[in-house]
């Protein structure tokens, strides 16, 4: 109403509208499923104010091509834009970008960044991404910078596990000279324990237990609280041959190694079938210990739901 159309004001505006809501589940909500049409036109009207060339363009180009990746999985939206339609346009304003904005003399911090942000998507070749930022970040910045480290890190989680477990055991040692990185050194000693775990190695599992307690204290609260490693229950053979489903709430306490005590039936649904097979899964569920004050502390009242059904 007050703005002219090819003002700077708007397109910042318009802007600023998708650069806030970005990554929120509630943005469709508020902005009434116009996100994806607010992306583009806040990339076209800051093409118009500012040129195809300026690096002012990079985060709207972003925007929109996460915008589109996310857009084209959703099960509600495929009549409307496929996952082919979508990888084209993807195609396209990457050809866009690449050859209009980045291959201009510009900061090369700022190429870095817009790949790491492709690489925390959904994008199928986020892989690719993550090795331009890392590959840009280690000529500019080199081998030991925050940035450095923090860009490797997205490049090891678009790795298969085998690769990421071995990544991340030899960048552990530098994440540790960064405390602004705590989140991704619990991060990753969580992932390391939880594979230790499923491969049987019970003191590098403890290891990495006990440190991802140390570094994620204050972290996370009692809410988000979940087993990392658990095994799916032994379906009870009369109620499977009967057709029988159902679940169980278990209360327990976790103790301050990450195991189980203490279990107890809470609820369930229907009573006397499963009870037994959801203690006996749930007696071997770990957690990452619950740290206060950098001491191991027990936690009780841990609740979880173990459901029982014939699709799963």
């Amino acid at each position: 109403l007050y703005l002219e159309e090819d003002s700077e004001d708007l397109a910042v505006l318009t802007f600023n509208v998708v650069r806030v809501t970005a990554g929120h589940d509630w943005s469709g909500e508020v902005l009434g499923g116009k996100y994806l049409d607010l992306s583009r036109l806040a990339l076209s009207r800051y093409q118009k104010v500012y040129g195809i060339e300026s690096e002012k363009l990079i985060e709207p180009y972003a925007n929109l091509i996460i915008a589109i990746s996310k857009e084209a999985r959703k099960s509600d939206r495929l009549k409307e834009i496929s996952d082919k339609k979508g990888r084209a346009e993807i195609r396209g304003l990457m050809k866009e970008v690449e050859i209009n904005v980045l291959r201009q003399p510009i900061n090369p911090i700022k190429k870095a960044g817009f790949y790491k942000r492709l690489a925390v998507s959904n994008l199928r070749d986020r892989q690719q991404y993550a090795k331009k930022a890392l590959d840009i970040y280690q000529r500019e910045l080199g081998e030991a910078a925050r940035e450095t480290v923090n860009s490797k890190l997205t490049w090891l989680s678009t790795l298969p596990m085998k690769k990421r477990i071995s990544g991340y055991k030899e960048i552990l040692p530098k994440l540790e000279n960064f405390p602004e990185l705590r989140r991704q050194l619990y991060l990753v000693n969580q992932v390391l324990s939880a594979f230790y775990l499923q491969m049987n190695k019970r003191d590098q599992a403890e290891y990495h237990l006990e440190q991802a307690g140390k570094h994620g204290e204050g972290l996370f609260d009692q809410v988000s609280y979940f087993p990392i490693f658990k095994s799916a229950p032994a379906y009870p053979r009369n109620a499977q041959l009967r057709g029988i489903t159902g679940y169980v709430v278990l209360e327990f306490t976790v103790t301050e190694r990450g195991t189980v005590e203490n279990l107890s039936v809470i609820e369930a649904l229907p009573r006397g079938v499963f009870e037994k097979a959801a203690l006996d899964s749930a007696s071997g569920f770990r957690y990452i210990p619950m740290y206060v004050n950098g001491v191991p502390t027990k936690v009780d009242g841990v609740r979880n739901r173990i459901d029982f059904d014939l699709l799963n």
